[in-house]
């Protein structure tokens, strides 16, 4: 069977090689992230291609925390959960200034031979879910 690369492992890699990062495997989906000390960035939406960035706002005073939401906004994030512990914005991919804060804001770092990293992390990706999904039809036709 042959491997194709799906989408948002696309998209995560054209972006995390722009950026000299490397991604990681989120077990409990199956999908790429890109981890910070203060949060991750993943991918919102396939379709625009959208990342999505998570952080935590813990260590900020009300101020800076509003400040930062304001400028976020100003630059056109799309809020999507914003509380105490953790806020979520979507990031234009193409955005060098959406790109420049996500990566701020969740403090990811670059990674030395990241582009080789994230191909094999991708192949990973892939191999696992066709296990998920063989796993799941078998298991469909047992109760069928």
């Amino acid at each position: 069977m042959e491997e194709t690369e799906s989408l948002d492992c696309k998209i995560m890699g054209e972006f995390a090689a722009r950026y000299s990062l490397a991604f990681e495997i989120d077990t409990s989906t199956i999908t790429p992230i890109i981890v910070g000390s203060n949060g991750q960035i993943f991918c919102y939406s396939d379709v625009p291609p959208m990342l999505g960035v998570a952080w935590c706002p813990d260590e900020l005073s009300s101020e800076q925390w509003t400040g930062t939401i304001r400028k976020m906004l100003r630059l056109g994030f799309s809020v999507v959960r914003d509380c105490a512990s953790e806020s979520v914005s979507s990031v234009g991919i193409a955005n060098p200034d959406q790109a420049s804060v996500a990566l701020a804001l969740c403090q990811a770092t670059p990674a030395p031979d990241s582009v080789a990293q994230n191909a094999e992390m991708c192949s990973i990706i892939t191999k696992a879910r066709a296990r998920k999904l063989k796993h799941l039809n078998i298991h469909a036709q047992c109760e069928g």
